[in-house]
């Protein structure tokens, strides 16, 4: 059975996609490419590529969040993310 995982964007992310908040229904955990390559389909182009690699990779400077804890860019290859999660991205601060 599909469950939706909220997707939410931080910052400049949320202001170059115009809205916060999106929403991806699936039926399986899966892995941080997996779920960017879901994403392609949800979020604007030029918002997706701010925050991932064309690999599915995330991008460096770009600040993960599962079920609003920050998880370690090192981790970020070997996540699994279920289909109930709230996913968060946020750039890194730059500048202070």
């Amino acid at each position: 059975m599909q469950k939706t995982a909220r997707v939410l964007l931080f910052a400049s992310f949320k202001e170059l996609a115009g809205r916060e908040e999106f929403h991806l229904a699936f039926s399986k955990p899966c892995s941080l490419k997996e779920f960017a390559s879901l994403l392609r389909g949800v979020l604007p182009e030029h918002v997706w590529r701010k925050i991932f690699k064309d690999n599915g990779d995330l991008n460096d400077g770009v600040l993960l969040f599962l079920n609003k804890c920050l998880v370690p860019h090192e981790r970020s290859q070997t996540l699994l993310i279920p289909p109930e999660a709230e996913v968060a991205f946020a750039p890194l601060a730059s500048g202070g």
